[in-house]
């Protein structure tokens, strides 16, 4: 079968899919030449369709071994030297251009976030220092769950809300992976209250409710347990107890 060629703009496509970045070895643009390699061959039937193809470094694409030269190898050498810089060249362009699609796209998103609180507090504005954090919060969590985090703590209409959102989008994360977390934090609220629970202690005891809960104890009996133990140690030795019971 007689290999289509690829437009410029599948290539693009491809290496940005692929970050840039080969994907057989890791290394990256410019410090290797990147090509666009099929998965199924093109003698074997594979077509130009973008899951047949992925970033492949000349090396991988092609393989190295030694090869004869004739008396015009220094030409053609420096030719094919000429073709690669100019190829490293257009891929830099490339990537830049890619690069600069993501921080615009970023921009974007940070400026829906502003919006959001900006809306709430009568167009109040976010400092660049505030902008700043939104753009890691953004990395951490994503759009949509701090949309989601800077609306629940707007309507819980607390003092500090900006800062209250990265925590509540912590908690939204943690709840995703284990529904029994708030709960948890719950229980972690009973102890702090019956036991005077220092804020620094406050971390071991949340990690002694999940490690509990994640065995499979029920998170109603570590609240009830919070409720009725007579002092710390005693709530750990139960929740170990509890860890040691069949599950019924």
């Amino acid at each position: 079968m007689k290999r289509k060629p690829l437009s410029p703009k599948t290539r693009y496509e491809v290496f940005k899919r692929d970050s840039f970045k080969c994907q057989y070895c890791g290394q990256s643009a410019p410090d290797v030449l990147l090509e666009v390699d099929h998965i199924d061959p093109v003698f074997l039937g594979g077509d130009n369709e973008m899951v047949n193809l992925t970033t492949a470094c000349k090396e991988c694409n092609r393989g190295k071994g030694p090869r004869a030269l004739d008396d015009n190898s220094a030409v053609k050498v420096q030719q094919k030297q000429l073709q690669e810089i100019g190829e490293k060249r257009a891929q830099m362009e490339m990537m830049l251009d890619w690069r600069k699609s993501l921080s615009d796209l970023m921009g974007e998103q940070v400026h829906q976030v502003e919006m959001r609180f900006n809306a709430a507090f009568d167009g109040s504005v976010v400092s660049d220092v505030g902008r700043t954090k939104i753009r890691k919060w953004i990395k951490k969590y994503g759009l949509a769950r701090i949309l989601d985090a800077a609306s629940e703590a707007i309507d819980q209409n607390i003092d500090d809300v900006f800062e209250l959102t990265p925590k509540i989008a912590s908690v939204m994360d943690k709840t995703e992976r284990d529904p029994w977390f708030p709960r948890a934090l719950y229980t972690r609220g009973i102890l702090r209250k019956r036991f005077r629970l220092r804020p620094s202690d406050g971390k071991h005891y949340l990690d002694v409710i999940g490690d509990a809960a994640s065995a499979g104890v029920d998170i109603e009996e570590i609240v009830d347990a919070a409720k009725l133990v007579d002092d710390l140690a005693d709530f750990e030795s139960t929740l170990n107890e509890m860890r040691l019971e069949p599950v019924r």
